[in-house]
């Protein structure tokens, strides 16, 4: 379930992208 949270996370989606990019991550707060 705590997996499930992290994926749904704005900021988890966005580090995800931000290491697939291999860029800093824009960290949305939220």
């Amino acid at each position: 379930e705590l997996q499930n949270l992290l994926f749904r996370s704005d900021d988890a989606q966005e580090g995800l992208s931000a290491f697939l990019d291999k860029r800093e991550a824009n960290w949305s707060g939220k």
